[in-house]
């Protein structure tokens, strides 16, 4: 058998046209996109629907499917525990031209404002209920069997801040969520 070899062009969203990605969306979703609310990215992009969703459209190259996988929204709904946005639908299409993938994947609608930033240099004054959801969605994926292993998190700890390394994450990506991150946005480095 011959193995097909992909070659990806690389594609910044925030500059190439999307409206007919954008209106294959919306015809297979059956909902209207807010275009006011439109958040570019370079792979990917975001919209609140007519129906008060949230809408993530991401271009992933053939050659990042085997290795990335392809459907982490929808597979994220097998665990259990995890503090998330319910997925509600899900559509995905090969490029009829390019050697990509598209996805679009409807979730719940989390109107909270994200924390800051990717880094946050502040206390956010979080209330001791999103600490807790914040633990148990860190436990959470212990406990449960994976087919894939693409992702070790490290788990935040006063043990890395001591040994000089940190552990940054943005509370936004758990409650509220960043429309479209998942797990977490998580860094770890030297301080």
């Amino acid at each position: 058998m011959t193995r097909s070899v992909y070659v990806t062009r690389a594609v910044d969203l925030r500059v190439e046209s999307v409206d007919e990605v954008l209106d294959r969306v919306e015809r297979s979703l059956q909902t209207r996109l807010n275009r006011d609310t439109v958040v570019r990215k370079r792979r990917s992009i975001g919209a609140r629907t007519g129906r008060d969703t949230w809408v993530r459209i991401e271009r992933r190259g053939l050659d990042r499917i085997g290795i990335q996988g392809g459907d982490g929204t929808a597979s994220v709904e097998a665990l259990c525990g995890i503090a998330k946005p319910a997925w509600l639908a899900g559509v995905a299409w090969r490029d009829e031209i390019e050697p990509v993938m598209w996805r679009a994947d409807e979730t719940e609608l989390l109107l909270g404002a994200p924390v800051g930033s990717a880094v946050v240099t502040e206390d956010p004054q979080l209330p001791e209920e999103w600490w807790a959801a914040l633990n148990a969605s860190l436990d959470a994926p212990a406990t449960q069997h994976t087919t894939g292993s693409r992702h070790r998190i490290p788990r935040p700890s006063r043990r890395n801040c001591s040994q000089g390394r940190s552990t940054v994450f943005s509370p936004a990506a758990i409650r509220p969520w960043s429309n479209g991150v998942w797990p977490m946005q998580i860094s770890t480095g030297r301080i």
